[in-house]
Order: C-alpha cells, then structure tokens, then sequence
C-alpha cells in the first residue's frame, strides 16, 4: 500500500481525490496546506504527491511541486489543475514534476495516472514471497553445510580418539614389555 498524499485549497477536492483512490487500497492523505503536508510527512516520505497548481498562501503550487522534487527527488510529483493544458505543460516544466492531470468531472484519469505510477500491489507481494522464497533456499543451504561440517568434524574427532586409543594400547604394551 503506497502513500499518497493530496495537497489542495478546495476541501471538496481533497474528499473527491480521497474517495476515488479508496478502492485502490492505497492511503490518501489530504493536507489543505504546505504545513499539513508536512504534518503528514512525519511518519515518512510518500511515494506520491498530488499537488493542486493554483494554492494560495505561503508556496503556489508550482513551487510547492518544484520544492517537493527538489527535497524528495524519489517520490513522485503529478500537478492537478484545472487551468488549460499549455499552462500546465510549462508549469510541470518549471515545477519539474512527474506528470500533470486536468481536473475533470470523472476522477479515472487521476487515478489512472497515479495508479501507473506506483508499484502493483500484487507485483510486491510476488516479489517478497521470491525473496523469501530464496532467504529459505539459503537457509536450507546453510544448514545442510552446517552438517556437512559437523559431520566431518565428528570424523575427524572419532579418527583422534580411534588414533589415542591405538596409541595408548602401544604405551601399555610398551610399559608391559620393559617389566
């Protein structure tokens, strides 16, 4: 499960994002400002930005956008606007962010395009279960050298007592033979 969060001026655009990427299974977090974004970031880095290109106040979108690559340059910056499509075009070129998305009525094309940019969730648990898969194939490996060594050391240590005891035999018909 990816960690988005969604930084936007308009509350009812924060519940639309919210309730659009419910079904993915991803957590949305909606901050209304730069200093809830950041309030959000304590717990960790997201994966994912959702940033609203016209916010007023302390930072516009833009360079809120270009400040969250600049800081954060493996997390993911998609601009969310409604303003015409050669605005944001050079604005997600200033901003340096990942990809823009119009707002529109239907909320597919977001989710769509923020979908594609985070790892499948089913993809990752393939990969963990391979990865485990393998730290046990090791373990396995591990432990039948682990008894091949010991094994070997058992020999070797049934060898040097067979070895003391001949020794010991030759002593004492040595001692026997001088009396």
């Amino acid at each position: 499960m990816s960690k988005i969060i969604h930084i936007d001026d308009s509350r009812f655009a924060l519940l639309r994002v919210k309730t659009a990427f419910e079904p993915t299974g991803h957590d949305v977090f909606s901050a209304h400002t730069w200093f809830e974004c950041r309030e959000f970031m304590e717990d960790g880095i997201p994966e994912l930005f959702v940033v609203d290109v016209e916010l007023p106040g302390f930072r516009s979108g833009s360079e809120l956008a270009f400040t969250l690559k600049h800081r954060y340059p493996d997390s993911i910056v998609v601009l969310y606007s409604s303003q015409p499509m050669d605005v944001l075009l050079r604005v997600k070129k200033e901003a340096r962010s990942d990809a823009i998305v119009v707002k529109e009525r239907s909320m597919g094309g977001l989710v769509s395009t923020v979908c594609g940019y985070l790892p499948d969730e089913k993809e990752i648990a393939r990969q963990e279960a391979d990865a485990a898969k393998e730290v046990m194939i090791d373990a396995e490996k591990l432990r039948r050298k682990q008894l091949k060594t010991e094994a070997a050391e058992k020999k070797r240590l049934q060898k040097e007592a067979q070895r003391a005891k001949v020794k010991a035999k030759r002593a004492a018909k040595a001692t026997q033979a001088k009396q």
